[in-house]
């Protein structure tokens, strides 16, 4: 990973099922000791906003990503107030772009000698699909929530990814 912050990202939205709009719009504030609070999302067009759905939620957080999370924080130029984006743009009052996530992600999948990336259409999404498939190998339709989606159907196409263990049972 040449970007620590894309790395860290990656990491975030792997372990949570962010989104990457998400992702980048994640304030210090945001992060508590075993959780984040799902506040907000960031575009171009319209800066800082509420999440896709319109609702907050809270994900359960691993303690190693926290740390991360944190220790880029503190290196923070622009100091560290509740208020303040994780995932810093050279401007204070925006966070990197999402499409820093996608690069980094592109250049380790590069790195790591899986070239095929792109026909088998990973992206930064990618990772809510694992997030959700993952959850959903362990927890029940409650699991739902924690990703963000209102409907049980749609929950069920990101969650229905089959893994090998899957298939082999």
């Amino acid at each position: 990973w040449g970007d620590e912050r894309a790395r860290v990202g990656n990491l975030l939205a792997m372990t949570t099922g962010l989104r990457g709009s998400e992702v980048v719009a994640l304030q210090v504030g945001d992060i508590r000791e075993d959780r984040v609070y799902v506040r907000h999302s960031w575009s171009k067009q319209d800066g800082l906003k509420g999440t896709k759905t319109g609702e907050e939620r809270t994900v359960p957080l691993l303690r190693e990503v926290r740390s991360e999370l944190l220790a880029i924080a503190a290196a923070s130029p622009h100091g560290q107030g509740d208020d303040q984006f994780i995932f810093l743009h050279v401007d204070p009052a925006r966070p990197m772009r999402v499409d820093q996530l996608r690069k980094g992600l592109a250049k380790a999948l590069e790195k790591a000698g899986i070239s095929d990336w792109r026909d088998r259409g990973v992206c930064v999404h990618s990772w809510r699909h694992f997030y959700a498939s993952r959850m959903a190998d362990v927890l029940d339709e409650r699991t739902m929530k924690l990703t963000g989606h209102k409907t049980a159907a749609v929950f069920e196409v990101y969650s229905s990814h089959r893994t090998e263990r899957q298939l082999r049972e």
